[in-house]
């Protein structure tokens, strides 16, 4: 790629989505190209986007249960890790043609952090790859398993963060359209709320901290090409990660992972009767024992004052 080679003549980009699945085309043309510069063929197109995550809807109330799919804004301050392959290569199969630091400087907006990161591509076909953590404002690089990018196995994962992946293939760069790429994240964490009640004749007065045990993520890694996560095979009771409080409402995410049985969560509450403390409640896994990628699993529990002890409702 000649990188230096730069045009001003107002040249934007002509993107051709072709969906595997539909076999389906469109294509997005500005005429008023001068026709010298459409059979120049040596020229460099800067691609432009514009960015959407595919969410979670935090009100429904069911015991155990996912959450209803969204879509939401890219949120401002949020970095992006692009990644550009050529036609027919993916991340399995090769190394990144390009790649580029992207931040959200405004809602629903990806720009490179400098001029070295800005995409310019010739024209050709290429796969698009990104990856990207919804609720930190760090430029936090989740890296590859091997130094080049062959494989496209990327680690780094940390429970208490939400990660994003998004791919497109076959996006075709020409000499038209001035329209971005639109890019909607997928989630790939889990996350677990909990909904506090205070049970029949009871009074929750204060509600205080809570954590919740944390799956362990050495083994979790990210297929770039697929978006799929390896999830955690294990909990472990000891390492504690903390739950996060909007007023009756505790909840975290997590990477995803595998359990049988149950869960543990501590949560410090006042309770009107006097009771004052920690207090654990055990959270059964999903029936499949998978607390799956991009779900969200709700549980409605109650303080039960003969018993003082949190329950679930059935």
């Amino acid at each position: 790629m000649k990188q230096n080679q730069l045009y001003t003549c107002g040249l934007f980009l002509l993107l051709l989505f072709i969906t595997s699945c539909a076999g389906e085309s469109y294509r997005i043309n500005i005429e008023d190209i001068p026709s010298s510069d459409k059979t120049d063929t040596t020229k460099y197109y800067t691609i432009a986007f514009e960015a959407q995550v595919s969410s979670v809807s935090k009100n429904e109330f069911v015991t155990r249960g996912i959450y209803t799919p969204d879509t939401i804004p890219f949120p401002v301050n949020r970095y992006v890790h692009m990644y550009i392959y050529k036609e027919n290569i993916t991340p399995i199969t090769g190394t990144p043609f390009a790649f580029s630091i992207l931040k959200s400087n405004t809602q629903g907006t990806m720009t490179p952090i400098s001029s070295q990161y800005e995409l310019k591509l010739p024209p050709g076909t290429y796969n698009a790859y990104a990856v990207s953590e919804l609720n930190t404002t760090y430029n936090n690089q989740l890296t590859f398993v091997n130094s080049n990018g062959a494989g496209g196995e990327k680690v780094g994962f940390a429970n208490s963060l939400d990660f994003l992946w998004w791919k497109q293939e076959n996006i075709v760069v020409s000499e038209l359209a001035n329209e971005p790429i639109q890019v909607i994240f997928q989630q790939l964490c889990t996350h677990i709320q909990l909904n506090i009640h205070a049970g029949e004749g009871q009074k929750i007065l204060n509600y205080y901290s809570g954590d919740i045990s944390a799956p362990t993520v050495s083994a979790c890694t990210l297929q770039l090409a697929t978006g799929i996560v390896t999830p955690a095979p294990t909990v472990d009771s000891n390492q504690r990660i903390n739950l996060t409080r909007v007023d009756s409402i505790y909840y975290v995410d997590l990477v995803p992972f595998t359990l049988e049985g149950n869960i543990l969560v501590k949560l410090n509450v006042e309770v009107e009767q006097g009771y004052s403390g920690w207090k654990d409640i055990y959270l059964p896994a999903p029936e499949d024992s998978q607390f799956k990628q991009g779900n969200a699993y709700i549980y409605n529990v109650y303080y039960d004052l003969p018993s003082k002890t949190f329950m679930l409702f059935e």
